[in-house]
């Protein structure tokens, strides 16, 4: 079993600079949850090695008191993390359960490809119906936002999925597109249409582009110290 301290013994054994995806898996590690970090480091670990995963062997990581996390909890927190742009595991929704997986963490870019959208779904709720147009994340988007808004967070939606198929990106594009998120996030939950959910969203929104600009800042003063030394 890997553990975020086999992670990094793994990354100290390697004489070579640190890719900016590996890079930025290790700084996030200490701003996520224990499991969160746990699955993020096992992951990272199967990337760096060109390695792939399978859903068993997401669910047999360490949660609470050290018991398997369980497939459904392992998914869930895998698509979170893929979510945040740090991770990508292309064909986990679906997958059987030792069916191999790619597994790419920041950087890594394919060729896009085209996103469907989902068809209009009627809800009922304590706004009254609401008419679902798409998804971002775990949200729902309700027709009945504004019109610049609810096109926002569409367009927003699709980009994220796409991240399945063409990579987070380097780290500005991954800090941007977090930020913009956040911002959206932020003006639906000022909207009478908000809620807590929408808050929580923002929160991690916000959360993933700071991790991210810290990260890029890092890299930017050791590039710009190691300059000033081979100057």
């Amino acid at each position: 079993m890997i553990t975020i301290r086999a992670y990094d013994e793994a990354r100290q054994t390697k004489p070579t600079a640190t890719p900016p995806r590996e890079a930025l898996a290790a700084a996030a590690i200490g701003r996520l949850p224990l499991i969160e970090a746990r699955m993020l480091a096992w992951l990272a670990c199967q990337a760096a090695a060109a390695q792939q995963a399978t859903v068993r062997q997401l669910a047999g990581l360490p949660g609470p008191a050290g018991r398997p996390i369980g497939v459904k909890e392992a998914v869930q927190i895998t698509c979170d993390l893929m979510d945040t742009g740090l991770v990508v595991v292309p064909g986990l929704t679906g997958a059987g359960l030792d069916q191999p997986l790619p597994v790419f963490t920041a950087s890594y870019r394919r060729p896009e490809t085209k996103v469907v959208e989902k068809r209009v779904e009627i809800v009922s709720t304590r706004h009254g119906t609401l008419r679902i147009v798409g998804t971002i994340g775990l949200l729902r988007i309700p027709a009945e936002l504004p019109d610049d808004l609810r096109g926002r967070l569409l367009a927003l939606g699709a980009e994220f999925r796409r991240i399945v198929t063409t990579g987070p990106g380097d780290l500005p594009e991954v800090i941007e597109r977090h930020q913009r998120k956040a911002d959206a996030l932020r003006e639906w939950e000022r909207h009478p249409l908000g809620n807590e959910r929408v808050r929580t969203e923002a929160d991690r929104a916000q959360c993933a582009a700071d991790a991210a600009r810290q990260q890029y800042a890092n890299q930017q003063a050791k590039q710009r110290t190691k300059k000033a030394r081979t100057g």
